[in-house]
């Protein structure tokens, strides 16, 4: 997708969506509302009706701010695994999601921003797949074919925002597959989560599988394919899988999608897993790191792409900041000035807690090692070294742009949502819960592990080696075992991707980690039931079940009556 092109905004009546309550009130008559059928009359206007979709949802909440950091961050605030230090008290929806006290009235402004835009999105999706519906072609310059791929575009993004709402707020609304027209419209009730799943996020993630064509995005012009299609179905699936639904039929489902990108696969192909040239810059996570930036060390490499990202949210500096460096250091790093960091202000926003680092093996796990996933310290142009402050644990080396920091506070990196190492987790996960734990589904948790760990070799030729003795040690594990290595894997290797939540709200089972119980071994953690633990801040209260949904935001409430009930929980406002 090219990333000069101006997305026209579509305007439609959606849903929730409304800026203010003045707004709301508002009721134009029809024949003033803005076109419909006419406006979806060209290619040019389809495509750009579709372009619109991808920077709307989730799929855009990467870029942070300085001190709240981003949207997709919300969820390690909620587990307690992440930790804001400087600025948790300030951003009280942090402080106030880390200590199980927040709910409807002190989440609404957040809850509210992260509910509508799904939603806007969506309805936007449904307003070009009604109108493009038995679209005469006749005079609008579109082939079918591009039609046909527009609108499994638009489908795509459709399922993609249903799942991240059912997944955050369980039952939720359906959009009125008709262009609303009337403020008696705008007020629906909640739907079962299983029926989004079975009437919109499965059928329009199958149509989207079958119809986009089967390439990288970075070969399509970073428009969306069917291998994204197929990482979300995935997703979907394995979600559906677990709690709350606990549909197990899904597993052997998610275990078909995900061997299409393992080894012989249908999509084998297209992608591969980044190799070490050295375990410096040069490490697989550093060239992750790097796709995008600007400049990179001496040492180091720049690429347009890597073979390993499924699904990116792409970003061009100069036109969209992606903002990643200012929550790569602590403010101390900012506080330096320009001449060390044109980043001029830096805060820890997503800074993993003791118990969270706990999980990887500091002898041999090339993840844990300075300068790769996470740093301690900042290197001044001198070559001097500024610690992080004695209370902070290293930061997200993952989110550091050396062209940001040194250059100007510009980024163009891309950040994975979906990459070739987590297809190979979900498929090693969904393999054992559906056919055992087969040759098939550990070569694929020990090829991910055997990347980390051949650090404790000492020698990049020494893979195989490692590899071996990983595959000897997962051999011979009961499926719970091995599920349970799994994810434990997940934690390692998805540490800044925001997926921690995810995995938590589908097992219900939290990773304790030696830091909280000096009985679980170091490098390790103990799957127990989330409501037998605390966040770590939240003093003696521990989490309820409660807590692995949101609260529906106060000001949609007010909005539309019949979304109540609240989530339980989190009523404490009589409407």
């Amino acid at each position: 997708m090219n990333k000069n092109k101006k997305y026209l905004i579509i305007a439609s009546i959606a849903m929730f969506l409304v800026s203010s309550c003045n707004d709301f009130l508002e009721e134009n008559p029809k024949n003033q509302l803005p076109p419909g059928a006419e406006f979806y009359n060209s290619h040019p206007k389809i495509q750009a009706a579709v372009n619109n979709l991808y920077r709307l949802g989730p799929n855009n909440w990467t870029s942070p701010g300085v001190y709240n950091g981003n949207r997709l961050m919300q969820g390690g605030w909620s587990s307690g695994l992440f930790d804001n230090p400087s600025y948790r008290g300030q951003e009280l929806f942090i402080q106030n999601s880390q200590e199980l006290t927040h709910n409807e009235n002190n989440m609404a402004s957040r809850m509210n921003d992260m509910f509508e835009d799904p939603y806007r999105a969506i309805s936007r999706a449904n307003n070009l797949l009604y109108y493009t519906d038995n679209l005469d072609l006749t005079g609008t310059g579109i082939v079918q074919a591009n039609l046909d791929r527009f609108r499994a575009e638009a489908r795509f993004f459709r399922a993609y925002n249903y799942l991240w709402l059912v997944r955050h707020w369980g039952d939720v609304p359906i959009v009125s597959l008709e262009p609303l027209v009337a403020t008696d419209d705008l007020n629906s009730p909640r739907s079962a989560a299983k029926t989004i799943y079975d009437d919109y996020i499965v059928p329009d993630l199958l149509h989207a599988v079958d119809v986009l064509v089967n390439n990288s995005q970075y070969s399509n012009s970073m428009r969306i394919t069917a291998p994204i299609a197929s990482a979300t179905l995935i997703d979907a699936y394995v979600q559906m899988a677990g709690y709350p639904l606990q549909d197990v039929s899904k597993w052997a489902l998610a275990a078909t999608e995900a061997k299409k990108f393992l080894p012989g696969g249908e999509y084998a192909a297209l992608f591969d897993l980044e190799v070490h040239e050295d375990f410096e810059e040069l490490s697989a996570y550093n060239k992750m790191r790097t796709v995008g930036a600007r400049a990179a060390l001496p040492t180091g490499r720049v690429s347009a792409s890597s073979r390993e990202f499924i699904y990116v949210n792409e970003h061009a500096a100069g036109l969209v900041n992606a903002g990643f460096s200012a929550n790569a250091w602590p403010v101390q790093v900012g506080a330096l000035g320009t001449s060390e960091s044109r980043v001029a202000l830096t805060n820890n926003a997503y800074m993993p807690t003791a118990w969270r680092m706990a999980v990887y093996d500091e002898d041999v796990d090339l993840r844990r090692k300075e300068k790769q996933f996470f740093a301690s310290f900042f290197v001044r142009r001198d070559g001097t070294h500024l610690p992080h402050p004695a209370n902070q644990i290293p930061s997200p080396y993952f989110y550091h742009d050396h062209g940001q920091i040194t250059l100007e506070n510009l980024s163009g990196r891309d950040f994975p949502l979906y990459r070739l190492a987590e297809m190979y987790l979900f498929a090693a996960e969904a393999i054992a819960r559906s056919e055992g734990v087969t040759p098939q589904a550990i070569d694929a948790l020990a090829t991910i592990r055997a990347r980390a760990y051949v650090f404790g070799a000492g020698d990049i030729d020494q893979q195989a080696n490692v590899k071996a003795a990983i595959v000897a040690e997962l051999t011979g594990l009961t499926v719970d075992r091995f599920v349970e290595e799994v994810w434990l894997e997940r934690y390692r290797e998805l540490v800044f991707e925001f997926k921690d939540w995810n995995l938590i709200q589908r097992t219900r089972l939290y990773p304790l980690t030696n830091p909280r119980d000096n009985t679980v071994p170091v490098a390790s953690a103990r799957f127990v039931d989330i409501t037998s633990v605390t966040t770590g801040f939240s003093g003696a209260n521990n989490f309820s079940l409660n807590h692995l949904v949101w609260p529906i935001p106060l000001p949609q409430m007010q909005r539309n009556p019949l979304l109540r009930p609240q989530n339980p929980g989190y009523e404490v406002t009589q409407l």
